[in-house]
């Protein structure tokens, strides 16, 4: 055989095999980059945290906000002489725990909270002074009731960081449901921890 041609038969196969090796790494270098980004892709996100279910206390106090709502929504429609009646029955049923609710809640939900109680205590009190002034200024209440609102608002959003919140299911109403048997139906209002019905002003005054 002649040597020149074995050389050049040795030479071209190196050179083929060569070739088909590096082909070959490619495709594997190919297949493994590709593999790894449907890796990423498709790979499960972390599930978001779940949020443990809400106290019964922050479920009073989202229904409590929703009965705020509806105070902002009615006052406006009341005549002066009607809003001070309106607002102390109104809050002694659905807001007057609204403060007490709140600090229970303080020591789960932090020092961003621990003011809270006392500014809806304090709102509260300004809303009902509010109504006795409202023959001279109507659009006191109102605004007054929308900072009691805002401070219930302020605190829900708060407390959403912590638990989950409930569904805002409404609350038992006396008034409603009973209509003129119960003190309020009467234009009256109902002595705490007794069933003794005493008039809105002289209990409104004991309770500031």
């Amino acid at each position: 055989a002649d040597p020149l041609a074995q050389r050049a038969r040795r030479v071209l196969t190196k050179l083929v095999l060569t070739m088909v090796l590096a082909r070959t790494t490619r495709r594997a270098v190919l297949s493994k980059v590709l593999a790894g980004l449907s890796i990423i892709q498709f790979a499960p996100r972390d599930a978001p945290a779940v949020l443990p279910a809400a106290p019964p206390e922050l479920a009073k106090l989202v229904v409590a906000r929703s009965k705020a709502q509806e105070l902002v929504r009615e006052l406006p429609t009341r005549a002066p002489d009607e809003v001070l009646a309106y607002v102390v029955t109104f809050t002694s049923i659905n807001l007057k725990e609204a403060p007490s609710l709140l600090e229970r809640l303080v020591p789960t939900l932090g020092e961003r909270a621990a003011p809270l109680p006392a500014e809806l205590s304090s709102k509260l009190a300004k809303l009902r002074d509010a109504a006795r002034a409202a023959g001279s200024n109507a659009d006191a209440p109102t605004a007054e009731a929308k900072a009691v609102l805002s401070a219930l608002d302020a605190a829900i959003e708060l407390a959403s960081t912590s638990f989950a919140l409930p569904s805002e299911a409404p609350s038992f109403d006396q008034t409603s449901y009973f209509g003129l048997f119960t003190c309020e139906g009467v234009g009256m209002q109902r002595k705490e921890g007794s069933n003794e019905c005493v008039s809105i002003e002289k209990n409104s005054e004991s309770g500031r």
